[in-house]
């Protein structure tokens, strides 16, 4: 039987098509926490977010940082759904709130933002919270499908290759 592989080539990485195993999701969404992570420290020690993002520098470069993070996080919820059997779609409840608060702190940057849209965008950021925990615990404990599904084979079980030579 063929091996399962455990990291991804940077072309699956970057596709939103295929599966990905339980223990892959944890293993690159670690990763991809720690290198966003390393993307806000450097924000930080760049001098540019000293008091917060505040400025139209800061908030272009605090864009260029998480649109690139954002797609990032959807192509690893949707390889994880995929091995669920389930469609991509379902890492909107993960993901909803994440543009209100991306245009909120970039408009907060370019002009002042009314207090009652900042606090709506914080109510939302709390619903995005729970929900997005909720479809984390699933995506981190529910069993993909066994063998190959609509979405690809089955990570874990790799399909043989035949190597029967008559």
């Amino acid at each position: 039987m063929a091996k399962p592989r455990f990291f991804l080539t940077p072309a699956e990485y970057l596709s939103t098509a295929g599966r990905m195993s339980r223990m892959q999701y944890f293993v690159h969404g670690l990763l991809f926490a720690a290198v966003m992570f390393s993307g806000f420290m450097l924000m930080g020690a760049s001098g540019l977010v000293d008091e917060g993002i505040s400025t139209p520098q800061a908030a272009l470069i605090y864009l260029a940082v998480m649109l690139p993070f954002l797609y990032l996080l959807v192509c690893l919820y949707a390889k994880r759904l995929h091995d669920l059997g389930w469609t991509a779609w379902w890492c909107v409840l993960a993901l909803f709130d994440l543009p209100f608060d991306l245009g909120v702190t970039v408009a907060n940057a370019f002009m002042v933002v009314p207090e009652t849209i900042i606090s709506a965008n914080n109510i939302i950021g709390m619903v995005g919270n729970v929900t997005g925990l909720g479809l984390g615990l699933v995506l981190t404990f529910k069993a993909g499908d066994r063998g190959p599904n609509k979405y690809g084979p089955d990570p874990l079980r790799p399909p043989q290759l035949d190597t029967t030579v008559f």
